[in-house]
């Protein structure tokens, strides 16, 4: 079937789901998306929530002669920032210890979503060439072992649980800095409703917490049928890994969570669709 539309756009008629946090990257694809002609609407069965500026600064405070950061996530970078200068500090300062760390090549991103952040701040992280997640992470020569020094960790508590013990065992001492921690919420009915009554969505995923919430969501019969008739965009190896697992069999893999990147495999999936056999 003939999925172009008029005036060339190339998703029209297509239903896509984005399963990301409500931000302005997930804005900006979203409005990429309906550009193209895809009815395109974002679910965020979890919400963020900032650690207490107090607590945050204090502990920001103690590890500022560590040697090492790195930052999980792009909502890392934004909510430690925030809070370091609510708490008067500056670690996130132009000529602050971040940025010669930076310089030094001692900060850490684990793709190029966080990377753009501690960019916009003025501080050159060390991203992965390939795998943005934290076997990529791991693999770099910066961080194999024997690894000296204190490597901070800043992210949130529900992470993988990866990246302490492998540094730990390589010689580093490790501190686990949490700026924010992520809270299920219910989606509306009618998202749900809206989800479960199209005929072949695709879904989008940037995150592995964040689909495994919103399958949590669905009962086992709606589950399953989802899996069945879906496809999916997911942003990395490991989350179309566990796409597979839940039952999804059309996954593609963009090449990162940034939003250019998922929209690019978006593209490429729809013009496998209309390919003739």
């Amino acid at each position: 079937m003939d999925t172009t539309g008029d005036h060339g756009q190339p998703l029209a008629g297509m239903q896509v789901f984005t399963v990301r946090p409500r931000d302005r990257g997930t804005r900006r694809l979203l409005a990429a998306l309906r550009a193209a002609g895809a009815d395109a609407f974002n679910l965020a069965p979890q919400r963020l929530v900032a650690c207490p500026a107090p607590d945050v600064g204090r502990r920001i405070e103690d590890l500022g002669d560590a040697s090492h950061w790195l930052f999980t996530s792009p909502a890392a970078v934004r909510i430690a920032a925030r809070q370091d200068d609510r708490a008067g500090l500056a670690l996130f300062a132009p000529a602050g210890s971040l940025a010669r760390a930076g310089a030094a090549g001692r900060v850490f991103a684990p793709g190029p979503g966080t990377a753009a952040e501690l960019l916009h701040l003025g501080i050159a992280p060390t991203v992965p060439d390939q795998r943005y997640d934290s076997e990529g992470l791991l693999a770099l020569p910066a961080l194999g072992e024997p690894l000296e020094g204190h490597v901070v960790i800043v992210g949130a508590p529900d992470g993988r649980g990866l990246l302490a013990p492998s540094l730990r065992e390589r010689g580093a001492k490790v501190t686990l800095l949490h700026v924010y921690a992520r809270v299920s919420q219910p989606l509306p009915r009618r998202e749900l409703a809206r989800l479960c009554g199209t005929d072949c969505p695709l879904l989008v995923a940037s995150s592995g917490a964040l689909l495994d919430a919103l399958l949590a969501q669905l009962d086992t019969r709606r589950r399953q049928r989802l899996a069945s008739r879906s496809a999916m965009v997911v942003a990395s190896g490991r989350l179309a890994t566990q796409a597979r697992e839940a039952g999804f069999t059309d996954v593609t893999t963009a090449t990162s969570a940034r939003p250019e990147d998922l929209l690019e495999a978006v593209h490429a999936r729809a013009a496998a669709v209309r390919a003739p056999a």
